[in-house]
Parts: structure tokens; sequence; C-alpha cells
């Protein structure tokens, strides 16, 4: 059996709610559209530890309010070096895992980062990502 994964509509993930007083009604409450995974992997320019240690805090803002959106997966930097603690070998670049409504969304987003416009990233790229576990 073949089960159709596109739709022309918005999927919205919701609830069955009864309605106080009225014997057998309900009512779907729709709680959010659904979304999809992206993966948004960033490669740093040589040499920019410090122009990324000067932009960090706003980076990190940026993804705690996806985070206090429930929408991050997970997030974190690339050391330069088999090493926890990279020092001044640095990170070669990030990974995010995030929750968007659309490819253009998570574009959108990763594009307007902080990384990029203080010239931290060199290239960054956003693809759907399908988690299995």
């Amino acid at each position: 059996m073949m089960v159709e994964t596109r739709f022309s509509y918005p999927i919205v993930f919701g609830r069955w709610e009864t309605l106080p007083g009225i014997p057998n009604a309900r009512i779907y409450l729709p709680t959010r559209e659904a979304t999809m995974l992206y993966v948004i992997y960033a490669e740093d320019n040589v040499d920019s530890l410090a122009k990324r240690l000067s932009v960090r805090p706003d980076h990190l803002a940026r993804l705690q309010v996806l985070r206090d959106q429930g929408r991050l997966i997970t997030a974190g930097p690339l050391p330069a070096i088999d090493s926890d603690d990279p020092g001044q070998a640095g990170f070669s670049g990030s990974v995010i895992i995030a929750e968007f409504a659309s490819l253009d969304d998570a574009t959108a987003w990763a594009n307007a980062d902080p990384y990029i416009t203080a010239d931290v990233y060199k290239h960054v790229s956003v693809k759907p990502f399908k988690k299995v576990f």
C-alpha cells in the first residue's frame, strides 16, 4: 500500500477535545503547523576564531530562541583538531539541526546568522534532515 506524503495544504498537529455540556461533540484544536528538520552545515574561514568569539553571544541568543520554541535538536561547533577544547586551533565550522516550516525558512534563518555577517563562515549549506534515532 502506498501512502501519500505530499499535501497541497498545510498539515497541522493538534488534539481532539470534547465540548462541555454537549454529548458526543468534539472539536479539533490545532497546536502548530507541521515542520521538518533541517541540518545547517557551515564551514569556517581560516583564522576566524577571534571573529567567532566576538559575535558568539549574538549567535547563541538566536539558538536560544529556537531552543525556547522547542525547535532546536542540537547545535555546536566543529573543533579544528581532535580535542574537546581546541584552544587557538579554533573551529572548522558548525552544525545546527532544527525545525523549520520549509527549506526557504531554514535558509533565510541561516543566512541571518551573526557568524555570516562577521565573516566567520565561508560556506553554509542547508539540507532537509530525516531523524531516524
